[in-house]
């Protein structure tokens, strides 16, 4: 849709080519904030077809407002740069359709202070949100590291407790010569990744797995198993535990 007033200055060139003006308004990379546009265009036009100058404009302004989305209202020179260099290709100025070649086109762009003001507000929450966020970066890595370097083992955490202070060493005596647990031993477990007991937790699964499948074997079936994972511990080089298990076999029975 075609907006605002274009103007005819009539200035004949020796190419017999005018000069018309159009204003309107171009969207840009954020909602609610435009630029006023002014596009300059020098060519030929048969001033008995009204309905063609309106088509031409239509075209360049489509164009235009595509390319403007990729631009703050903040970055003026820039986006009528852009633009004014995108409406004069080959395939913007020769419009064989329409009958008309254009010799040049020129954009000039402008904001009004609501569109800068809108357009600063939403650069402003951006700049914000990012700094929050190497902010919370940077406290997690220095918690981390506390947890790697001086929470990862009693000792360091008493050292760090100490903090250099030489006057909390009696008081660190008796914290830990109580008879209750070790505080700083339960700080080191509630804050480690206790990699033993998740080791340990793990086994334990497994070998609840392991016997539901041997308990549900019928008996010549667990004969058999037994005397396979034999040959695998003789495989492994742990005969001591092939002979126990098959020790344990003669015993129960493979029951």
């Amino acid at each position: 849709m075609i907006s605002g007033f274009w103007r005819r200055s009539l200035r004949w060139r020796g190419s017999h080519a005018d000069e018309y003006s159009y204003r309107t308004r171009l969207p840009s990379e954020l909602q609610g904030a435009y630029f006023d546009a002014t596009i300059e265009v020098h060519g030929l036009f048969d001033r008995e077809r009204p309905a063609q100058e309106a088509k031409v404009y239509r075209r360049l302004e489509e164009r235009a407002s595509a390319m403007s989305l990729a631009f703050s209202v903040l970055e003026l020179d820039r986006a009528a740069a852009a633009i004014t260099i995108e409406l004069n290709g080959e395939p913007i100025t020769s419009m064989p359709d329409l009958h008309v070649r254009l010799d040049s086109v020129r954009v000039r762009l402008s904001a009004g202070p609501g569109a800068v003001e809108v357009a600063r507000s939403h650069e402003e929450a951006i700049q914000e949100t990012v700094l929050a966020e190497v902010r919370n970066r940077e406290k997690a890595r220095r918690l981390s590291f506390l947890r790697e370097h001086f929470l990862a083992s009693p000792s360091m955490a008493r050292l760090w407790w100490l903090n250099d202070d030489p006057g909390r060493l009696i008081e660190l005596a008796k914290i830990c010569g109580k008879n209750e647990q070790d505080p700083f031993e339960t700080v080191v477990r509630l804050l480690g990744d206790a990699p033993e007991a998740v080791s340990a937790s793990a086994r334990n699964e497994t070998a609840a797995i392991l016997e539901i499948f041997v308990r549900e074997l019928p008996a010549e079936a667990k004969k058999y198993l037994v005397s396979q994972l034999a040959q695998v511990l003789g495989n492994y080089e742990r005969p001591d535990l092939a002979e126990q298990m098959l020790a344990t076999m003669h015993v129960n029975g493979a029951s």
